[in-house]
């Protein structure tokens, strides 16, 4: 069974000024009031229950790279990690476009076995727009 987790991005005034910064929770925490917080909340980001090849949790938002197959060595840089309602399930999408879900594949079908993260749509834009 896949844990439900967040990660939720926040923004704080703080005597530096602004401050934003990444938190994880669990469902249950956040349902018994674990994350409150007087920060405000700027993203909620679902755990897709996977992991990239270097034991990171991917997450809503993420930024990917990954090989089809280890043999091939064929590499899609700079994939967004969306959570597609109407599709039910997590895809990789270029350019975060929904519009090209025939360029999309799922990473929940187990054929992906080389999954990378290389950033964030929130702190690595530049990356969303530099699709390889």
């Amino acid at each position: 069974m896949i844990e439900i987790k967040f990660r939720l991005r926040l923004k704080e005034l703080t005597k530096k000024g602004y401050m934003e910064w990444f938190e994880y929770y669990t469902i249950g925490e956040l349902i018994s009031g674990g994350a409150i917080t007087t920060a405000q909340i700027l993203s909620i980001d679902l755990y897709t229950g996977l992991k990239d090849k270097n034991g990171k949790e991917i997450y809503e938002g993420d930024i990917v790279e990954l090989a089809h197959t280890e043999q091939s060595g064929s590499r899609i840089s700079n994939l967004v990690v969306e959570y597609l309602v109407d599709m039910s399930g997590f895809y990789l999408m270029k350019n975060g476009d929904g519009c090209h879900l025939s360029h999309s594949q799922t990473i929940l079908n187990g054929r992906l076995k080389h999954i990378e993260i290389n950033g964030n749509i929130y702190e690595n834009p530049e990356l969303v727009n530099d699709v390889q």
